[in-house]
């Protein structure tokens, strides 16, 4: 993965779009990791595979008899957001 500077990717905003429709890049500021770069299409990627983790952990929960209702789903969800920020 190509890695730039924060300063370099204000300057080649429009280059940069066209780049990550090939690969992700990194940005950088202060040379330390600050965000990565993404299509459109690959953080839809990223997303779908997010969901199909969650389908598979609450299929699994489920055949467990682990199933919990609405309420105690919305929390965990909640607790796993918050935890992501």
């Amino acid at each position: 993965m190509k890695t730039i500077s924060v300063e370099k990717a204000k300057r080649q905003l429009s280059d940069l779009l066209k780049r990550v429709q090939k690969s992700p890049v990194a940005i950088q500021e202060n040379n330390k990791p600050a965000a990565v770069l993404l299509s459109a299409k690959e953080y839809e990627h990223f997303e779908n595979l997010e969901n199909m983790c969650w389908a598979a952990l609450a299929d699994e929960a489920f055949d467990r008899n682990n199933w919990v209702g609405p309420e105690k789903s919305e929390i965990f969800l909640q607790e796993m957001l918050n935890a992501r920020d």
